[in-house]
């Protein structure tokens, strides 16, 4: 799939949380999402990246938007890095098949496997 525009309807997903939750995308139609891609857990990017985000959780949190983080690691290595950073919202492992999710949303980067 090529890159979103806006109004585009986002495409449907379902995917394992750190907590072992299976997450659907279709179960939180009507109500604000917002899907973080990020490259892989405890890099010092994507570490900044998740810092922003909690920093911006209180204005998700005043639009009742649920907040997903996905990459292609191991629902193992999401809840390491979930405990040490202190994250509140899941993250999601597009795991297996490797990036499918990221494909679907045009985000995934073959050549560098993330």
């Amino acid at each position: 799939m090529s890159e979103l525009k806006v109004h585009d309807r986002a495409p449907d997903f379902e995917l394992i949380g750190h907590d072992g939750e299976t997450y659907r995308l279709a179960d939180y139609r009507g109500q604000p999402v917002v899907i973080m891609f990020y490259p892989m857990d405890f890099s010092a990017v994507c570490s900044e990246e998740h810092a922003c985000m909690l920093d911006a959780m209180s204005q998700f949190n005043r639009l009742e938007a649920q907040v997903f983080g996905i990459s292609v690691d191991h629902k193992a290595a999401h809840a390491a890095f979930v405990k040490q950073k202190g994250l509140t919202y899941p993250l999601l492992a597009d795991f297996h098949p490797k990036g499918a999710v990221g494909r679907l949303y045009g985000v995934y980067l073959e050549d560098k496997g993330f």
